[in-house]
């Protein structure tokens, strides 16, 4: 099991066994996390960001539980993708996620279809240009005379994957450059070890000065002598009487 998770995790395990790749993904990797509920911690910082400024939040986590618990989807920096995002592997054109079943007449138009099928990988509908391959796409001729007909030249085809980095891969630009917007009005990053993203929390504090607060199990770690606070203790557990503190010495100012 760990061997197929490690070279699930590289370009290679995708683009040379992809359909065993995605089985693996889909039943050991993605079923977990689409299982997976917001804890006390996530739901506490909701309940910080409706009782004072908006928070902004940086994170290496894949799984989309802050947006699961609440927070919206231009709040959040995945400087690591999110396995609840897909792509197609041949064109990197994104692939659209549906929970409708779909009739045999709109299957052209589905991308991915929710809950994902261990043994049925999505294929990429779209066409040449990028758009999805409806009768506009096709030529006007073939539309009228061939109903049913579809030009296989101008459909990708190409296999689906999640949006994730792998190994070996870039972050996602545009995922880096919020969360870089973010840093000047820095709240929240968790899991900030593997680098470039670990670079980060030290990039807000010694530029932007803001106070780094610390929340982890393990100490010490590569940022702890430069984190204003250190709080050892699952964040599921520590971040409820943080916050809860943090509101009654609020409302003691008000």
């Amino acid at each position: 099991g760990t061997i197929a998770l490690a070279w699930g995790g590289t370009p290679l395990g995708w683009n040379w066994t992809p359909a065993f790749v995605w089985s693996r993904f889909v039943r050991d990797f993605y079923g977990p996390i689409a299982q997976a509920q917001p804890h006390a911690g996530h739901k506490a910082l909701v309940k910080l960001g409706k009782r004072g400024k908006s928070i902004k939040y940086i994170t290496m986590n894949v799984d989309g539980l802050h947006q699961a618990s609440g927070v919206p989807d231009q709040d959040v920096a995945e400087v690591h993708g999110s396995v609840r995002k897909f792509r197609c592997i041949k064109c990197g054109l994104p692939m659209e996620t549906t929970t409708t079943g779909g009739s045999d007449g709109d299957e052209d138009n589905i991308q991915v279809k929710l809950p994902l099928d261990p043994y049925r990988q999505p294929r990429c509908k779209k066409a040449a240009n990028g758009s999805s391959n409806s009768s506009s796409n096709r030529s006007s001729w073939s539309s009228q005379l061939l109903p049913f007909y579809q030009d296989s030249r101008t459909v990708c085809e190409g296999r689906c994957r999640p949006d994730v980095t792998l190994f070996t891969e870039s972050l996602p630009q545009a995922e880096w450059n919020r969360a870089m917007s973010f840093v000047s009005d820095l709240r929240l990053g968790d899991v900030m070890v593997v680098y470039p993203a670990a670079s980060i929390p030290s990039t807000a504090k010694r530029h932007r000065g803001v106070t780094l607060i610390e929340f982890n199990r393990d100490f010490p770690t590569p940022l702890s002598e430069l984190a204003d606070v250190c709080v050892p203790g699952n964040a599921a557990e520590q971040f409820p009487v943080f916050v809860q503190r943090l509101l009654e010495r609020q409302q003691r100012k008000e």
